[in-house]
């Protein structure tokens, strides 16, 4: 922020989150207890000058997005800023700086629209991105909530979402991150729909033929994207062009007129290699009740096709071809080239949601309740229509496809958000019913305890506005216990799939294939590692990692990037265990690796400053000083070269600061004036980045809920 930017000190109600002025005790709206605003101290700010900060939007790993109004054109906007802790960050630098880049550089009527962006002037510096503030739902939030969109409207959705993505791809732009949330369906005057597409934090200018190969941000053989809408080169990291796009949008369009995605696993892993590896079932398996017109599905399939080669060659090419099929299939509502008639007002779903959740949930209806027929309530409540609808109670048993019936989906997704309104109108006691309600509706799914998880934190939040400690604490360890579960599912996911993948090559075998899916599974491997390391589950942890890295040695990959990671989460795993010694030999493993790499790069040489950072404090920790200084010295030569990662520089420098400390300790010697420009620089960066890392991590829990 500048010198421009105008605090208001604030108070935010700890029931409805809104925000009043000091002098206030009670939230004049529902009487909630209003205490000091600590967590975003933007709210209520001029942001350069210009924008006054209204409200958060919402909060992603990387970036918190606020309302704002722009104080002198009085146009509300979106406001992104990246996350502070990533501001000296080159990568998420880079990544925020090509979202901006590649929206602004686009001008369409069904693209986003970017109006600023650039770097505050004022220290710490933070990067920020302006663009339209669009008043509407999400793709997939009208999915959760319908269960499905009528053909007709589906058609515009798809038409408008497709005009937005050829006009990216003409200038050179793969989105790589298409999915239903990032389609957003806004309702205009005419009761017609304006579609955008959001979200260009992970696209890439494509490959031109003829152009110098540069440095990607997004190597080869790193994935990025949503699994449930990654096509197989993006799976298992293989180069892409636009083609890839259009695989996502076909199970885009699946997941719209079916109600599902096309392929789902019980885990992430399990997803990617679905991708990779199966057929999605035709919707007379998934959607039986849609009564989907073959020349659509037949559209829908062609898109989702392994080969990209077999796809349709471009966006034009996809969107003929879906208009052809809409006006030969006479689907209610379309009109060639034009916007289909949309009938305004509750769907019949919506309309009877409350009398199908009484019935369902054991509340009372005005009909008698029949004991022993669950299905003569719905029918007494719905009639002749009830018995259409029960269609969607019954769970779909295709092999990997959600197994909750699409009815409870859209209910379950209901009572979270009455949950989430109670909640905001101070209705505590309401609240509470409805999350008891989610919590046992969620018990009966199979659905890998997912919707489960959902309702135990919903329930959090009721137990935390009520101040109800003990049940806090219930849920904290349900929830504990449902999150162990899901890590030990993927778990057991990952090692089968590492199985596969461990069986020897024939000679008919493609040897580059099986290397470019042993890489699309390294991160998913590390990643669950880590997650296993978290819960103390040592014994699992060490299996997968030591399964990962034969795995790599198995194709010829020993000297991979990947199994430097691998090598030194398995080092983290041995330490805690108290294996010393083999975990120094790993962490001069992953050092080795890394140095064999080399510093081509920025990213090479801030991996290797890590790599050495961790071997040399390890190094420390057992005393081994002589070496430890070599390798901590070595680490901070690297990323002073480097300049731009401050946070790196300053781990190395306090590692190296512990390690004089504790030699000068060892020796019984006073602080040496070397020892003090080392915490006179820690001291300087310490203060540039604005605050410590333990001051960082506990603003993170304070956030971050069970």
């Amino acid at each position: 922020m500048t010198d421009n930017t105008r605090v208001a000190t604030l108070r935010v109600c700890k029931v409805c989150g809104r925000s009043f002025p000091l002098g206030l005790a009670k939230c004049p709206e529902d009487g909630g207890e209003l205490v000091r605003q600590e967590k975003d101290h933007l709210l209520g700010t001029i942001f350069l000058g210009k924008y006054e900060v209204l409200s958060v939007l919402g909060k992603g790993g990387m970036s918190v997005v606020y309302k704002t109004r722009h104080v002198h054109m009085e146009k509300i906007l979106a406001l992104k800023l990246l996350n502070q802790e990533l501001t000296n960050d080159e990568v998420a630098r880079e990544r925020f700086r090509r979202e901006a880049s590649a929206a602004s550089s686009l001008s369409h009527q069904n693209v986003v629209v970017v109006h600023d962006f650039g770097f505050t002037e004022a220290e710490p510096k933070q990067a920020y991105l302006v663009m339209d503030c669009l008043e509407g739902s999400s793709l997939s939030d009208l999915i959760e909530s319908q269960g499905t969109i009528p053909l007709s409207r589906a058609i515009e959705v798809f038409k408008q979402g497709l005009d937005g993505l050829e006009h990216a791809h003409k200038k050179g732009i793969i989105h790589r991150d298409i999915k239903p949330s990032n389609l957003v369906v806004i309702p205009e005057d005419d009761g017609t729909d304006l579609v955008k597409l959001v979200d260009f934090g992970i696209a890439k200018a494509a490959p031109q033929e003829g152009e110098k190969q540069r440095q990607q941000l997004t190597q080869t053989g790193e994935i990025f994207g949503s699994p449930l809408y990654m096509s197989p080169e993006q799976c298992n990291g293989r180069g892409m062009d636009p083609r890839s796009d259009i695989y996502s949008f076909g199970c885009l369009m699946y997941e719209t007129v079916a109600g599902i995605p096309p392929l789902i696993g019980d885990t992430y892993i399990n997803t990617v290699v679905k991708h990779l590896q199966e057929q999605p079932p035709p919707f007379s398996k998934t959607a039986p009740q849609s009564q989907i017109p073959a020349a659509l599905e037949a559209v829908i399939m062609k898109c989702l096709e392994k080969d990209p080669d077999r796809r349709y060659g471009s966006v034009a090419e996809l969107r003929q071809a879906l208009l052809d099929a809409a006006l030969a299939s006479g689907i209610k509502g379309y009109r060639a080239g034009a916007v289909p008639e949309v009938p305004r007002g509750p769907s019949n779903l919506a309309m009877t949601f409350d009398r199908v959740k009484l019935a369902l949930t054991g509340g009372s209806t005005t009909c008698t309740k029949q004991k022993g027929n669950p299905l003569i309530p719905i029918i007494s409540v719905l009639g002749i229509a009830g018995i259409a609808l029960w269609l969607f109670t019954v769970p779909i048993g295709v092999e990997g496809v959600d197994r909750v019936s699409a009815l409870d989906r859209i209910l379950f997704a209901n009572l979270l958000k009455e949950l989430s309104d109670d909640l905001g109108k101070g209705k505590i006691q309401d609240a509470k019913k409805v999350g008891s309600q989610a919590e046992k509706m969620a018990r009966r799914f199979d659905d890998a305890g997912d919707r489960l998880e959902k309702a135990l934190r919903a329930e959090w939040r009721v137990a935390l506005a009520m101040g109800d400690s003990t049940e806090q604490e219930r849920l904290r360890h349900e929830i504990s216990e449902s999150v162990t579960n899901s890590i030990r599912r993927d778990y057991e996911a990952i090692q089968q799939h590492l199985s596969k993948l461990e069986i020897p090559l024939t000679s008919s075998d493609d040897r580059t294939k099986r290397q470019a899916e042993v890489k699309g599974t390294g991160s998913a491997a590390r990643d669950i590692a880590v997650r296993l390391h978290s819960r103390d589950l040592h014994r699992e942890e060490e299996q997968l990692l030591q399964q990962a890295m034969r795995v790599y040695e198995g194709t010829g990959l020993g000297g991979d990037a990947k199994v430097a990671e691998l090598k030194t989460q398995l080092a983290k795993c041995y330490s805690d265990l108290q294996r010393y010694d083999e975990s120094l030999i790993l962490y001069r493993d992953a050092a080795s690796i890394r140095k064999n790499i080399g510093c081509a790069t920025p990213e090479n040489k801030k991996a290797l400053s890590k790599a050495l950072f961790n071997l040399g404090t390890f190094e420390r920790d057992q005393s081994h000083f002589t070496e430890s200084e070599k390798h901590l010295e070595e680490a901070i030569k690297l990323a002073e070269e480097d300049g731009k990662d401050q946070k790196l520089l300053l781990d190395d420098l306090r590692g190296y600061a512990d390690l004089l400390k504790q030699m000068r300790n060892a020796n019984h010697t006073e602080v040496t004036d070397s020892e003090k420009q080392i915490l006179e620089k820690i001291g300087k960066l310490e203060k540039e980045l604005g605050s410590s890392p333990k001051q960082q991590d506990q603003a993170a829990d304070d956030l971050s809920g069970p």
